[in-house]
């Protein structure tokens, strides 16, 4: 049985990128969509929400003022205002800026897409769902069992092992998340497919995807290095072999 995160608090798409200082690997699904006028509008809002539900405190008259003339002295001109943030925000934000590692996943199921994300800096794990409607679900996992929890991301509940001859998919696994027909025609509706890389603060980019289609029809999966253009051969594996392979990429970026 996997351990169960602890809920720490929800953000959305733009409170979460009013807060976050840096750009990394989660997607923004809803604010991404917004032209660039909206976003800022929504922006805007997520701030006021934020120091409305007391997670920000907004600075006083005179640290305005102090704020302004220190930013006339400056190249840019850029007004850096002085903001405090409740203790609990400030810890997950922490947490996110400095992991070590981001597992990231994007899971495609018949009711959609979501991404999920693990977040690993010494010994904590945090974990964040982010819905396609831009909301993002933080919470709190210790590093011994993440391995057994992104199985749960990577395969269907009730998956079995695959069978039968290699799959042949013509564009790359990260793509297009429309899986190969004859994934469909074995997995049907129950079919979940996961895209998962493992990603280090200094990677540019450049880590392997794994591919995961699984249901209780069967197991597949493919591996495509960072950058490769052409097919790629998804093959029948299983719960037992998918796992290895999670463990081994989540060593491989450890050692």
């Amino acid at each position: 049985m996997t351990a169960e995160p602890v809920a720490v608090l929800d953000l959305t798409d733009e409170e979460l990128a009013v807060l976050a200082t840096t750009e990394g690997a989660v997607v923004f699904p809803h604010l991404s969509e917004l032209p660039e006028e909206a976003q800022r509008v929504a922006k805007n809002t997520a701030y006021r929400s934020l120091i409305a539900h007391g997670l920000l405190e907004a600075p006083s008259p005179s640290q305005v003022q102090q704020a302004e003339r220190e930013a006339l002295g400056t190249a840019d001109g850029q007004v850096a205002y002085p903001v405090r943030m409740a203790e609990e925000l400030a810890r997950m934000l922490t947490l996110r800026a400095q992991a070590t590692m981001v597992v990231c996943c994007a899971r495609t199921t018949a009711l959609g897409q979501e991404y999920r994300y693990a977040h690993v800096v010494a010994g904590v794990v945090l974990l964040e769902t982010v819905t396609s409607t831009g909301l993002h679900r933080m919470s709190l996992l210790a590093e011994q069992d993440l391995l057994a929890h992104v199985r749960t991301w990577v395969l269907h509940p009730e998956a079995t092992p695959g069978s039968g001859e290699d799959v042949i998919q013509l564009v790359g696994a990260g793509e297009d998340p429309t899986p190969p027909d004859e994934l469909l025609d074995r997995l049907g509706a129950a079919l979940l497919r996961a895209d998962l890389v493992v990603r280090t603060a200094d990677d540019e980019g450049g880590a392997d995807l794994l591919g995961v289609f699984s249901g209780p029809a069967g197991t597949w999966s493919c591996r495509t290095a960072a950058g490769a253009a052409g097919p790629v051969v998804i093959r029948p594996s299983s719960p037992e072999g998918v796992l290895t392979e999670l463990q081994a990429a989540l060593e491989a970026v450890a050692a």
